[in-house]
């Protein structure tokens, strides 16, 4: 996020969730706006992010239809959100249309190479949990990323593993297990608007 991330920037943070990555992205000093569809992760965004200053905005929207102005944002942060969003090209699209040309899009999708997301697909498919997954698009895991990035008007510039699987936790395991593909839990993504 460092390399990304400057102060005055203006972020969107697209399906802020409780507000966690927000609060993060304010340590740059960046100005935030955050949305998310569920009005309670909207309350929940408002408590963790009590009291800075420049205040966020906040907007309960689809990611899909956003009520903002075109190329209103630096950058758009989402992350663990696009594997809930089907069609993805159409959030994708959306991303860009907010993003100002050159904007960053910072954001995670599920690694469809890792051993542990392989296993948890094969559990779901046995006995229906982790419940959570039932939400997930499933597209995510076959889709050429790549052409659905390329098409919605971005440039991929960097591509990397990240993320440690809940059973090998934090340390060097952890740190191990986010460096390699088979292991990390996520994909980070990193597009330029163009």
């Amino acid at each position: 996020m460092d390399t990304y991330l400057a102060r005055a920037m203006q972020v969107l943070d697209a399906g802020c969730g409780a507000g966690d990555l927000s609060l993060i992205a304010a340590g740059r000093g960046v100005i935030l706006t955050c949305v998310d569809g569920s009005p309670a992760m909207i309350r929940e965004a408002r408590r963790t992010l009590c009291g800075l200053v420049p205040t966020p905005a906040f907007h309960q929207a689809d990611v899909r239809q956003l009520p903002l102005p075109d190329a209103s944002f630096d950058a758009v942060m989402a992350s663990s959100v696009l594997e809930y969003v089907a069609p993805l090209d159409t959030a994708l699209k959306e991303f860009r249309r907010v993003l100002r040309a050159g904007g960053m899009l910072l954001c995670s999708l599920p690694n469809r190479k890792s051993l542990y997301r392989q296993i948890e697909g094969l559990a779901v498919r046995l006995t229906g949990r982790p419940a959570y997954r039932r939400h997930v698009n499933e597209d995510v895991y076959r889709a050429d990323l790549d052409r659905q990035f390329k098409q919605a008007g971005f440039q991929v510039i960097e591509c990397r593993p990240s993320g440690t699987p809940p059973l090998l936790g934090k340390g060097a395991v952890g740190d191990f297990a986010q460096r390699h593909a088979r292991l990390a839990t996520m994909t980070l993504f990193v597009a330029k608007a163009v």
